[in-house]
């Protein structure tokens, strides 16, 4: 153990800033000429001396936070970088993060989570996020979080000012000029061929999703998360476009066009 402790405090004082200069190709035929078989040698050493060096990572470099078993969220004590931009939410009681949100970041090693003065592992986020979400839903959370997407859930997102105001004269102008031809389209339904309708106004997204390079307020789209069937839904948040997500033996998302088909 003391030797291992000693090559850890040496590798991190003495770090592996630049590689040297390797052959461009591969080395397919054996060596013949005994410069060859030395300058194979030479690089076969280097590589076992880089497989050899212990990454140390600093633990300054991961956050901290407390698990709230009443608020069902984790409040964060100690913020690194870009945490605040890409997870959780802020308020006048401090930021926090979501379970689902707080289990990502264990598993990638930047954040440090203790619950009653004990560290919390791993597998006991599991059976706190677990108990608010299912496993299907989590596995494409980690993906879209894993690309550097930020997953804002749906009953926080707040549209901007501007947004808000384009949606309320949006929405006067479609009551006025909607009671105008209500008339026209009902003569129109009567004699035209039924479509079926497979879109519902009850489906809420899930997220409402920014792209990694995304610096703005404004999403890039909702984010629908189907565990039974995939079902269209009309909703539709400052005209973003909805994107709907499944999870079987892989994640998978989808994009779908309002079409009708006819009922025969």
């Amino acid at each position: 153990m003391d030797v291992f402790a000693k090559k850890c405090i040496e590798d991190h004082r003495q770090p592996l800033v630049k590689l040297p200069l390797l052959p461009v190709q591969k080395l397919f035929f054996p060596a013949k000429t005994p410069d060859e078989v030395n300058r194979i040698e030479e690089h076969q050493n280097y590589f076992k001396t880089v497989l050899e060096y212990q990454k140390i990572e600093k633990r300054s470099a991961r956050a901290q936070a407390i698990w709230l078993n009443t608020k069902n969220m984790a409040q964060v004590t100690k913020i690194t970088k870009n945490l605040v931009r890409n997870f959780g939410f802020q308020n006048k009681e401090g930021v926090f993060i979501w379970p689902e949100e707080m289990l990502f970041l264990l598993e990638s090693n930047k954040l440090e989570v203790t619950c009653n003065d004990c560290p919390l592992t791993i597998e006991q986020a599991y059976e706190i996020t677990l108990q608010t979400i299912s496993i299907a839903k989590y596995r494409i959370y980690k993906k879209l979080a894993s690309l550097g997407h930020k997953l804002v859930k749906y009953e926080e997102f707040r549209p901007t000012k501007r947004a808000s105001e384009e949606e309320q004269s949006d929405s006067k102008r479609i009551k006025k000029d909607a009671q105008q031809i209500e008339n026209i389209f009902q003569q129109m339904r009567n004699i035209m061929p039924k479509h079926s309708n497979q879109t519902s106004d009850n489906i809420k997204p899930n997220y409402c999703v920014y792209n990694a390079t995304n610096q703005g307020k404004q999403p890039n789209f909702n984010l629908f998360i189907c565990e039974e069937e995939l079902k269209q839904s009309s909703f539709n948040l400052n005209k973003l476009p909805n994107i709907y997500a499944t999870c079987d033996d892989d994640v998978s998302f989808y994009k779908l066009s309002a079409i009708h088909l006819p009922q025969l």
